[in-house]
């Protein structure tokens, strides 16, 4: 019973399409203006805007392949983890003024101990 209502139909577009009027438009577009006008002009964007795309797609690999790697990330971040921070700046300050103290005040210092 399926197969006859497929056969039917399929009967029934083969006689609508034989039958059909030479005029009668079968394929409508939004702005081509009828079935086939302006198809050509159309594929042609398409195929520029492909040609954009695959040079697109193709400058930003070249910038990945030339983005850093992992292993680089790796040693930025140990040299950054590496630089001081306040804390040790400011140690370093400290000793450094503490150095500079002691060496100007040394006879007085040598006095008082000795």
């Amino acid at each position: 019973m399926a197969n006859e209502n497929v056969i039917n139909l399929v009967g029934k577009l083969r006689d609508a399409y034989v039958n059909a009027e030479p005029n009668q438009a079968t394929l409508q577009s939004g702005g081509g203006g009828g079935t086939f006008d302006g198809m050509e002009a159309r594929v042609k964007a398409l195929e520029d805007d492909t040609k954009k795309i695959l040079q697109d797609t193709a400058e930003i690999k070249g910038m990945l392949r030339s983005a850093p790697s992992a292993v680089d990330f790796g040693e930025l971040k140990g040299r950054v983890n590496s630089l001081p921070t306040t804390a040790k700046a400011a140690t370093l300050l400290s000793i450094a003024v503490a150095a500079v103290a002691i060496i100007n005040n040394w006879s007085a210092i040598k006095a008082a101990i000795f």
